[in-house]
């Protein structure tokens, strides 16, 4: 009898082996409607049950990874991307909850046609997308634009084409239905495929989702850019000769004009008088001032001579660390010198190109904006910030390779942050390539600004001997430079300016060693000896940089001044004032 009652217990447990656990997560129906419209795109409800045995607040339920205004019960929900589907967080219902519980869930698909093998409109639904937990019963129920004259595929993860035995599907006009005869395994994922009438589907209308919107709007500007600058920038640069003197009508403060046709630089063109004899410059800690040595005549352009009497007038002296100073550094920033003798009369505006360049950052922007704020409460807000900045990024951008052969200045290193950080947002955004496009695309559009105007001659011979002065200053060899000192002992004072102004005097004065320097006949200075040219480069550099310092702060300065005045003025009282 014992033994019979062992043999008894021991068969009781190989049965519990296969019988299910029916306290296992699972849901119990999902039925599904899909309304599919004539633009290809698809508007998917879908009601299920669940039976939630073990809550511990990690509940998902998948829907296709490109669906759209994704909404639970009727409202907005936040959803997790995986590598396969959107998780949309049911915890928002259920919380810690357990039993039965039915949720409504609706979201929309932008595109569900493709073409098959032999050209024609094909239709793929997913209606499932991976559920964590089986699924014991499965209905849809599809509704096309036009009569189904074919019977639909199914395709599984699991049972792959196998899955068709064990759902029973009728057509009857344009609609689908669909049951699952058997339950599904957790996990699992369904595809409907359905030939589609070619009549209804023979237009393909432009889809403007978060996929191509931005890219076709990039395009679009591109193209744009491109013809602009073909038919009223192109400009083929002259090969470079090499040329051991500037134009000699030409300052270091004007080179970036001649070159890029943009904005000239006063405290250069400062230290160009200074070399030339028209003033003298005194160092003294940071600051620097300028005293006046004889007026400028003829002998130099019309636009120096206007600089130089805006600088002096009456004085005789200027403090560069001055507003006076300052604002004129930003006048003349914005002052534009004769071009007539550089670009011909039908040339085109160089910052019309660059404006519509950057506009592909802007689009560019909106792409980004779409992807990354596909489940915010307000995506306008998203998209209107990342189109903002995709703009300002892409006008940045363009600036490093603008100003390839000229001093750097801090917009270079905007441009350079501008394009790290246009960078991190795309690969935020999944998008990197797009991101890694736009960048390659601005720093074309700048190196085509950099060249863009129709020029005369006289605008190309500058150009050329420009270009060839900075070729000199970048391969003159030390022997050279020997023969040239026992002649002229103050070469290097004398083509300094110029070698800052185009970004090489690190470089130029390199060539001359690092035996002492005679002293800069122009500059003043509280020490006795400097050292080696690379010594004096430094202290020019430095100069430069406190010359400019407070015209660069001045926005914020004004800034600051009228919060000030504001918080400063009285405010007024209400009532009888007090005896």
């Amino acid at each position: 009898m014992r033994r019979f009652t062992l043999f008894l217990f021991t068969i009781l447990l190989i049965l519990a082996l296969f019988i299910p656990v029916s306290a296992a997560n699972h849901a119990s129906r999902v039925q599904m409607t899909a309304n599919v419209a004539g633009d290809e795109s698809c508007q998917v409800t879908i009601v299920a049950t669940f039976h939630i045995e073990q809550n511990d607040g990690e509940l998902y339920f998948p829907v296709p990874l490109d669906a759209k205004n994704i909404a639970l019960n009727g409202s907005r929900v936040r959803t997790s991307r995986t590598s396969q589907a959107r998780r949309i967080h049911l915890s928002k219902v259920f919380k810690n909850m357990t039993g039965d519980f039915t949720v409504t869930i609706s979201y929309s698909l932008p595109d569900v046609i493709e073409s098959s093998s032999a050209g024609a409109p094909q239709l793929q639904l997913p209606l499932l997308s991976g559920y964590e937990s089986p699924i014991t019963q499965l209905d849809f129920t599809v509704t096309m634009p036009g009569k189904v004259t074919t019977k639909p595929a199914f395709l599984s993860g699991y049972h792959h084409a196998g899955i068709e035995e064990t759902i029973s599907c009728t057509v009857s006009g344009s609609t689908v239905t669909g049951t699952s005869l058997a339950s599904l395994k957790d996990h699992e994922t369904l595809t409907m495929t359905l030939d589609a009438d070619p009549e209804v589907f023979s237009v393909t209308p432009l889809d403007l989702n978060e996929s191509n919107t931005g890219k076709i709007g990039m395009i679009v500007c591109g193209v744009l850019a491109a013809l602009y600058w073909l038919i009223f920038l192109r400009a083929l640069p002259r090969l470079w000769r090499r040329s051991a003197a500037a134009p000699e009508d030409v300052s270091a403060g004007e080179l970036g004009v001649v070159m890029t046709l943009g904005r000239a630089d006063l405290s250069l063109m400062a230290m160009s008088w200074a070399q030339m004899g028209y003033l003298q410059m005194r160092i003294e800690k940071t600051r620097i001032y300028l005293f006046k040595q004889m007026d400028m005549g003829n002998e130099r352009s019309a636009f120096e001579q206007r600089c130089f009497r805006k600088l002096f007038d009456r004085r005789t002296s200027v403090d560069t660390s001055s507003l006076f100073y300052a604002n004129l550094c930003r006048t003349v920033s914005k002052m534009s010198p004769d071009l007539q003798s550089l670009v011909k009369p039908r040339s085109g505006n160089i910052l019309l190109f660059r404006a519509l360049a950057a506009l592909i950052g802007l689009f560019g922007g909106v792409g980004l904006g779409m992807v990354m704020t596909v489940d915010a409460a307000v995506p306008f807000v998203g998209i209107f910030s990342m189109a903002i900045l995709g703009g300002v990024c892409g006008w940045l951008m363009q600036i490093p390779v603008s100003e390839l052969f000229l001093r750097k200045t801090q917009k270079t290193l905007w441009g350079l942050i501008s394009t790290v950080v246009w960078l991190i947002f795309s690969m935020v955004a999944g998008q990197f390539s797009l991101g890694l496009t736009l960048v390659l695309v601005q720093w074309i559009a700048g190196f085509m600004a950099f060249y863009g105007g129709r020029r005369t001659e006289q605008g190309k011979t500058k150009f050329s001997q420009i270009m060839g002065l900075r070729l000199y200053l970048l391969t003159v060899s030390r022997d050279e430079i020997y023969r040239i000192c026992e002649a002229d002992p103050e070469y290097f004072h004398k083509l300094a300016p110029y070698a800052l102004a185009l970004g090489v005097g690190k470089q130029f004065a390199s060539k001359f060693g690092k035996s002492l320097y005679p002293d800069c006949p122009y500059m003043q200075l509280r020490t006795e000896k400097i050292g080696s040219a690379a010594k004096w480069n430094e202290l020019m550099e430095q100069a430069l940089r406190d010359m400019n310092r407070r015209s660069r702060l001045l926005v914020l300065e004004r800034g600051f001044g009228i919060l000030a005045s504001a918080r400063s003025q009285p405010t007024k009282r209400s009532g009888k004032p007090r005896r």
